[in-house]
């Protein structure tokens, strides 16, 4: 026996008003239904990824506690704070450094030693009095660099400078010094390596040597048909100061 009984729904899709058909159905058309069933199996692979991930860092965190030495990354993401925050407590003492060529290195056991005193951390640094300086924009059109790669020289080589707002102060002096060295240094550069053995020892293409090379005005020179770049340059811009 038919039934002539009519039922109004919302449609859980597109949120229009619709007779149904029955008391359980939930979409206005078939491609609301498609829709809404992309959208749920989109969703599953998400979760999916999601759990994975968390998984992976839960892994991660158990090989970081297990290794005595941390890099500056590693020991950010134990601590959950920022890496600037690991720089403060090295800069004022708080944590002892080891330096393994331009690697920064930490003892595990310096950083347990420091917590377990229960001594107040002052993470703060004074801003530097800087009286001749170059704002960023200045020093990258006088020495034609990169913003990244300005910044990876004043971190690596202690160039004091500051924010003012967020407009980046760098001392004038320190900086022209620096870069009249390595100006100094490129002429005297002994130590070449071909662009096969990069590619082989970053594992990367011919390509991406090239374009860091053009980025960031590492020296190279050609010998016949073979183009060999400063090794000492190269490994500089790939081992950048977090």
């Amino acid at each position: 026996m038919s039934s002539n009984i009519t039922v109004t729904r919302k449609c859980i899709e597109c949120g229009n008003l619709f007779t149904a058909k029955t008391t359980v159905t939930q979409f206005c058309s078939a491609t609301c239904n498609k829709r809404n069933y992309k959208k749920r199996k989109r969703n599953e692979k998400v979760l999916t990824t999601e759990n994975a991930l968390f998984n992976s860092v839960k892994t991660d965190y158990k090989i970081l506690e297990a290794k005595p030495f941390l890099k500056i990354t590693e020991l950010s993401k134990i601590l959950n704070v920022s890496r600037s925050t690991i720089y403060n407590l090295i800069n004022n003492g708080t944590i002892p450094i080891v330096k393994v060529g331009n690697r920064t290195l930490i003892k595990k056991e310096d950083v347990e030693h420091v917590f377990q005193s229960r001594q107040v951390i002052k993470t703060e640094q004074p801003k530097p009095v800087i009286t001749s300086y170059y704002t960023s924009s200045e020093a990258q059109f006088q020495f034609s660099i990169s913003y990244q790669w300005l910044y990876q020289l004043i971190r690596r080589h202690n160039i004091p400078f500051t924010y003012h707002g967020s407009l980046l102060i760098i001392s004038k002096p320190h900086l022209d010094n620096l870069m009249e060295r390595r100006i100094k240094e490129r002429k005297r550069i002994s130590d070449w390596s071909s662009v096969s053995e990069l590619m082989v020892e970053y594992k990367l293409s011919r390509d991406q040597i090239y374009l860091r090379t053009k980025k960031y005005g590492v020296p190279k020179k050609k010998n016949g048909r073979q183009v060999f770049i400063s090794k000492k340059h190269f490994d500089e811009i790939m081992n950048p100061v977090i």
